[in-house]
């Protein structure tokens, strides 16, 4: 029995030593090649799905914007642009549109537009009743174009104009008196006006009744009979965010990106430093803006309520204050504000223009006022991978 082990026991050892050593021989022939294998489905370009969003314009006031709480944006060959229906046409070959503000018509867009109902949407009518929207697709981008005519309007000091200096900081010869006493920075903040504005929003994460109601349950919700209603630009859901693409003709223009943006539920929160009682539920993507304040306050509070006791810019520019800065001010021009050398009249702009960075940078943007009439054009990856953008 111990002899036959022993046999099975070497037999495997000199297995296993081939197994390691083993021998090299020569390799046989190359067989015949087999056919041609099948090649397959051609590539077809995915379609997104078709999906409600909504449009705001504004005329150089943010109480006086005019929109259109629910559009339907459609990518399928089976619907026609009228009344609340934007067809994104899909775009084939190189030809696609130039994001320039210039309106390239049919050669750029094709001949489908829709020129979308515009209603109050805040406190006044801005008086901009309709707006031509344009949309197409290709496999990486999507672009949009909104075009509308000004309306003058003096009661509400609404001119036909590119509206491009909002607010400034003007110097003062002479201190003035406020509620907690003597202010020490003899500043004053012009109000010129506001800007000129439209936004675009779109889910991306789903908010009940949008597809019923639109932004109205977003930001100006009231009663049937109050419609539109409390502006606290929220979702009231911890669940759902938008995706809010917003072009300013001046703290986003310059750059050539609109400020991307999202909002979810936080505007819900009561807040009782803010006038309406609430946060803003609107807040920046991840990244720089295109935009950042220059202003400089000092506060004293009394329970809910807030005194200004000092104001004044944090930046100026290399040469003041020897100089009257202009719009755009841009952050490469500016240096930190110093209280001393200051004439009356000289002039800083409240905010300092940037390029955006990460995901704030993701909408390419340009608009062109030209006799009366912008025209803004957008244009975003379909996908950008970004968690505050919806995906197309």
């Amino acid at each position: 029995m111990k002899k036959l082990m022993m046999l099975i026991l070497s037999g495997l050892v000199a297995i296993l030593l081939l197994q390691v050593i083993g021998c090299e021989g020569n390799a046989g022939n190359r067989g015949i090649p087999g056919g041609q294998g099948d090649t397959g489905d051609p590539y077809s370009q995915p379609i997104p799905e078709n999906r409600y969003f909504a449009l705001a314009v504004g005329n150089n006031s943010a109480a006086a914007h005019n929109g259109a709480p629910k559009l339907y944006l459609v990518f399928d060959t089976l619907h026609a642009n009228a009344g609340d229906t934007v067809v994104c046409r899909r775009l084939t070959g190189s030809n696609v549109p130039e994001v320039d503000g210039i309106d390239g018509g049919s050669a750029e867009w094709g001949d489908k537009f829709t020129d979308v109902v515009l209603r109050k949407a805040v406190l006044y009518d801005n008086k901009i009743n309709t707006a031509r929207v344009r949309a197409a697709y290709d496999q990486n981008y999507i672009y949009f174009q909104v075009k509308w005519t000004e309306v003058a309007d003096s009661a509400l000091g609404l001119a036909v104009a590119e509206d491009l200096y909002p607010t400034k900081w003007v110097f003062d010869s002479l201190p003035s008196t406020i509620v907690s006493g003597q202010r020490t920075e003899y500043w004053s903040r012009v109000v010129m006006g506001d800007e000129d504005r439209v936004m675009l929003m779109f889910e991306v994460k789903h908010l009940n009744w949008f597809e019923h109601d639109g932004c109205l349950v977003t930001c100006h919700a009231g009663t049937a009979t109050t419609l539109p209603g409390t502006n606290y630009h929220s979702t009231k859901s911890a669940k759902a965010r938008m995706d809010i693409w917003s072009w300013s003709s001046i703290t986003s223009n310059p750059t050539g990106y609109a400020n991307d943006k999202y909002m979810d539920g936080t505007g819900q929160i009561p807040n009782e430093f803010e006038p309406l009682g609430y946060s803003d539920g609107i807040k920046g993507d991840i990244g720089r803006a295109t935009s950042m304040t220059n202003l400089f306050f000092v506060y004293t509070t009394s329970g809910s309520t807030r005194t200004i006791s000092a104001y004044h810019p944090l930046y100026q520019t290399a040469t003041d204050p020897d100089s009257i800065a202009t719009y755009p001010l841009w952050d490469w021009q500016i240096t930190t504000y110093t209280a001393t050398g200051w004439r009356q009249g000289f002039a800083v702009p409240t905010f300092v223009t940037t390029v955006p960075t990460l995901s704030r940078a993701d909408i390419i943007s340009s608009g062109k006022f030209d006799n009366g009439t912008w025209t803004v054009e957008f244009k975003r990856l379909r996908a950008t991978g970004n968690g505050d953008d919806t995906k197309f």
